[in-house]
């Protein structure tokens, strides 16, 4: 996300259609059209798109969090999916880089880009452990486990959607 749009604050109440959105946030139509795809909900279902200030607001403060989130051992930061994924552990290569510090390479398990990460003890113990046939690769996190134990564990609320027959008007 763009340090230019981080502070932009969209009047609640109001009601922009996509040409509004790019003249307040720096961003494309492309970029909006995008948004939308990954959860911005629209006033209606109704082309072209009009959206509720709240609505546009919710969605960039669900950005902003997801990344800043704090990877687990073993996960990796993803700079395409801007999300922090667990890798497929046969994906994960070991390598020194040439400051000297011990790295991993991985490909992303839901893009399938290249992940790079500075490793740390607990990182090296955690993938090892992964390698080993007898360990499942679902225990890296409570998350991916049926039965997870939901401690420490922060999700977003779910907002329910909201449509305004006047927004057109």
């Amino acid at each position: 996300m763009s340090k230019s749009y981080k502070n932009v604050k969209l009047k609640k109440d109001r009601v922009y259609n996509v040409e509004q959105l790019t003249a307040a946030i720096p961003v494309t139509a492309n970029t909006v059209s995008n948004w939308v795809g990954d959860g911005l909900c629209p006033s209606d279902a109704q082309t072209p798109y009009v959206f509720r200030g709240a609505a546009v607001n919710l969605f960039l403060k669900r950005m902003r969090e997801r990344m800043r989130y704090k990877l687990v051992p073993g996960q990796f930061h993803c700079r395409k999916c801007q999300a922090g994924v667990f890798p497929r552990i046969k994906t994960v290569v070991d390598f020194e880089a040439s400051n000297g510090k011990h790295m991993y390479s991985a490909r992303c398990t839901n893009c399938s880009s290249k992940l790079q990460k500075i490793s740390s003890e607990t990182d090296r113990d955690r993938i090892e452990d992964c390698r080993n046939p007898n360990t499942p690769t679902d225990c890296l996190h409570e998350n991916n486990t049926p039965e997870g134990g939901e401690i420490w564990i922060s999700e977003g609320k779910d907002v329910s959607i909201l449509h305004f027959e006047n927004d057109r008007i």
